[in-house]
């Protein structure tokens, strides 16, 4: 419930993750951080706990306690990703609270939603999406009542999202 998200990497194969209490699909626990989570391939598809993202971080309680949770360094290379946040999550980034920070696609089929005012890919409800990066790849993106598709959750507090030409 409460493990660290830190240092994952998907090579291939079929997974399927569900997270358990507060917590995320593919990373961290409640109120906890996710850090360095890669997917080179495969058929991935990871749903959250309440509140938590489907690939990142898993929900916090208070904006206090998510000023120490960081949730970064996410990148997809390839493979069928499905990811779905719960209640206030990400599908991919931060849980309720979290800012999603440097997450990166540079090819794959992804197909992110946000739960209640998350967004698809970036913060959870009340987190920003920041640094996010889409080089390639084919990305659905659907953010919960009144939050992005890619950037932040509800309200809205992005900055720095890139999608190149050849994506």
């Amino acid at each position: 419930r409460r493990g660290g998200g830190n240092y994952i990497s998907i090579y291939g194969g079929n997974i399927t993750a569900t997270g358990g209490g507060f917590a995320a699909g593919i990373g961290s626990g409640f109120t906890q951080s996710a850090k360095k989570i890669r997917i080179y391939g495969g058929t991935v598809t990871a749903k959250a706990g309440m509140g938590g993202a489907g690939i990142g971080s898993g929900s916090v309680n208070t904006e206090d306690e998510a000023k120490n949770l960081s949730v970064f360094d996410i990148e997809i290379s390839g493979g069928s990703v499905t990811a779905e946040g719960v209640t206030s999550g990400a599908g991919i980034g931060g849980g309720r609270y979290g800012t999603g920070e440097y997450i990166h696609f540079m090819s794959g089929t992804i197909t992110a939603k946000g739960g209640d005012y998350g967004a698809g890919i970036g913060g959870g409800r009340r987190g920003g999406g920041n640094y996010i990066s889409i080089y390639g790849g084919n990305i659905t993106a659907t953010g919960g009542g009144f939050a992005a598709g890619i950037g932040s959750g509800f309200p809205p507090s992005a900055k720095k999202i890139r999608i190149y030409g050849w994506a």
